[in-house]
């Protein structure tokens, strides 16, 4: 089948696995098993596949300090490859596309997609850092880690301070929910009012309140959790075992107390049976009926959530490390299509954070981004001592002038890059 005849409504499957250097990600038809296109080069390490603002595919090699960008339009052409300072254990973009976070050993590492500068370096793990998950809005991520720390980080505020060093920039919250380490981090939707949920080999998953950091529900298993996943509304919460089962949990019907022990019955009526390995990835369609799950095993397999029945089975040539629902949108459905389709710049990311005495101001039109002239800000930088100096001349009066002449300043720059657009990319009668 031909992403020309698939409908736009149409949900198809990606997923990657540890042995195929070959074709590194494959997009699969759930309907039928068969392949639809494939991506060439290196082996992605788990919780590292992501789309790119629906343009490009994203992920970190599982032995090498590489993160590759494939071109979703441009399948049979090279990827982008970008050489990180250690090898990425877990990877995650902005809802917008616009940035990238990397978990390097016990650092977060991120990077401005297109311009490839490395705008910040967070500290705050002191293990290896294993998933990295955004709210749908994109104002927080969550990091988790072997070292069995759940940290909320405020996107926004990390933007602000992004040219400070290493480690300065604070998390907006710490949970030490689990005493082994983190496996896998979901959240579901609503921002910073959405509901998160975590899994860890200590046997257990806990539901959190993102906003306030409350514990709303801890449930013990009977075996390690490797992977969890919720659908949507929030009805169902999913669990990959390390024995190659997958529990559920009934959110409209939760349990009395807190702390919840699985009991016999639940074993028997909220368990998906198949797998012979760990589960390793979880996903949910859009309309939380089928879900996707991805095993040591080699296999990937479809399940109706309603029925709790395997639709289909897709082998693979090794563990599965990622597996996820995506939407076959215009640049996968027509390929082959001579439109000319506006797609973001992407460029090599760069390995240190630079110093500059010079923003760049930028514009992004027909899918170029274009530099259009630089200020100097050599004596922009003002620590806190200037900081009440300068408060203090404002409350006195001083320094009126000096604003005036940089309101003026700002009127020439809006003027500057108006002149530009009318002039050089607008189309003259």
């Amino acid at each position: 089948m031909l992403f020309d005849e698939l409908s736009s409504n149409f949900q198809v499957v990606m997923t990657t696995d540890s042995s195929n250097p070959l074709n590194n990600i494959i997009v699969w038809d759930p309907t039928n098993g068969t392949t639809l296109t494939q991506f060439r080069g290196g082996i992605s390490a788990p919780r590292t596949l992501c789309l790119i603002n629906q343009h490009y595919v994203i992920s970190a090699e599982k032995n090498r300090p590489v993160i590759n960008v494939w071109d979703l339009g441009k399948r049979d052409q090279g990827h982008l490859h970008s050489i990180c300072g250690g090898q990425v254990t877990a990877l995650s973009t902005t809802p917008d596309g616009a940035y990238c976070i990397a978990g390097i050993e016990d650092k977060l590492h991120v990077w401005n997609l297109a311009s490839g500068e490395l705008v910040s370096v967070l500290s705050r793990h002191y293990q290896q850092i294993r998933v990295i998950r955004f709210t749908d809005d994109g104002s927080y991520f969550l990091s988790g880690g072997e070292d069995s720390m759940v940290v909320v980080w405020s996107f926004p505020s990390i933007l602000l301070q992004e040219r400070n060093p290493v480690g300065e920039v604070e998390p907006k919250g710490v949970w030490l929910p689990h005493s082994l380490p983190i496996t896998d981090i979901c959240i579901g939707a609503g921002g910073f009012l959405a509901r998160v949920l975590t899994s860890s080999l200590d046997h257990t998953v806990k539901l959190f309140n993102l906003g306030t950091g409350q514990l709303l529900l801890s449930v013990i298993f009977d075996s390690p959790i490797h992977s969890v996943a919720m659908d949507q509304l929030m009805q169902y919460g999913f669990c990959g075992t390390q024995d190659g089962l997958i529990r559920l949990i009934n959110f409209h019907q939760p349990p009395r107390t807190v702390e919840h022990q699985v009991t016999e019955e639940e074993r028997q009526t909220m368990t998906l049976q198949g797998h012979t390995k760990e589960v390793t990835c979880l996903d949910v369609s859009l309309d939380g009926i089928q879900l996707l799950s991805g095993s040591a095993d080699a296999t990937v397999k479809l399940w109706h959530v309603p029925s709790r029945q395997c639709l289909r089975t897709i082998k693979h040539k090794g563990p599965i490390t990622n597996a996820i629902f995506i939407l076959p949108f215009d640049l996968m459905l027509h390929s082959g299509s001579k439109k000319a389709l506006v797609k973001p710049p992407m460029s090599i990311l760069s390995r240190g954070i630079e110093e500059k005495s010079k923003d760049k101001a930028c514009v992004l039109l027909k899918g170029q981004m274009l530099q259009i002239f630089s200020v100097d800000r050599k004596n922009d930088e003002i620590g806190p001592t200037e900081a009440e100096d300068l408060s203090e001349q404002i409350s006195a009066g001083a320094g009126v002038g000096e604003m005036q002449e940089e309101i003026i300043q700002l009127r020439n720059v809006n003027r500057r890059i108006y002149d530009y657009v009318v002039e050089t990319l607008l189309p003259k009668k």
